[in-house]
């Protein structure tokens, strides 16, 4: 049972990959408008240079909209959100920390992009991960698209290394999903979807991963790109990580 998971499935996968083509058709000129939706919770020390990181993404001009959604946030993050929009940026700040899916079930629907893509405020993107993204919805079968997350850390290389062990992993499992019809689940710092498969969640939902089941639910497909990614900060410490980890999942 231990062996599956980790092995068993990977291997079942890439038997089957050996029996199925890739389905690959993207458009590299296929720009509609996006919604960069950035989940954020007392995020005063990262979230202006997210906000900077967002701005600087390479995709077509005014197409692209930058929505912070704030939990309750008590510490200064509205106040530097708000600075930033007469540059666009808008500020969707819901009182009493009534929890992340909640925040984007209200914020999901006021929306101006056909595709959503969701994003955290200490994950730095790449400056092409929305334009490699967002390509593939080109595709009509296409209904989320995930990319992936590499880890950097000021402190322990081991740190970076062991998260980054489990990253190959997960890249390894959603590139073979992909292969073969569709991934499953998605990194809940970069994923795009359709915004009109997205369906409202329950306060429980892990949004990375019932997200990406209700599109499949829908008819449509996911997949990874893994030239689409962002960039984050480890903990610092294997404990500090682990803890970190513990409360993320």
């Amino acid at each position: 049972m231990v062996f599956y998971p980790y092995f068993g499935y990977l291997a079942a996968l890439w038997l089957i990959s050996l029996f199925r083509s890739p389905r690959t058709r993207t458009n590299g000129g296929f720009e509609p408008h996006v919604t960069l939706v950035i989940s954020a919770y007392n995020e005063e020390k990262v979230i202006e240079d997210k906000i900077l990181n967002s701005l600087s993404l390479d995709y077509a001009g005014g197409k692209l909209e930058v929505v912070v959604v704030s939990d309750g946030s008590n510490d200064k993050t509205a106040g530097i959100v708000r600075k930033y929009g007469e540059k666009g940026v808008l500020l969707r700040h819901y009182e009493g920390r009534i929890g992340k899916t909640a925040c984007l079930n209200k914020a999901v629907p006021l929306a101006g992009g056909e595709i959503i893509v969701f994003s955290d405020a200490n994950s730095k993107y790449d400056k092409y991960a929305v334009r490699r993204l967002v390509k593939h919805f080109s595709d009509n079968e296409v209904g989320f698209m995930t990319g992936r997350t590499k880890y950097a850390s000021a402190g322990s290389e081991t740190v970076a290394d062991s998260i980054g062990f489990y990253s190959k992993m997960e890249k390894m499992t959603k590139r073979l999903e992909s292969g073969i019809g569709s991934c499953v689940g998605a990194d809940g710092a970069i994923f795009a979807i359709r915004k009109k498969l997205y369906r409202p969640l329950k306060g429980y939902d892990l949004n990375d991963l019932v997200i990406p089941l209700n599109v499949i639910k829908s008819g449509f497909r996911g997949g990874l790109d893994e030239d689409a990614f962002c960039v984050e900060d480890t903990a610092g410490s294997g404990k500090g990580e682990f803890n970190r980890q513990v409360r993320i999942n």
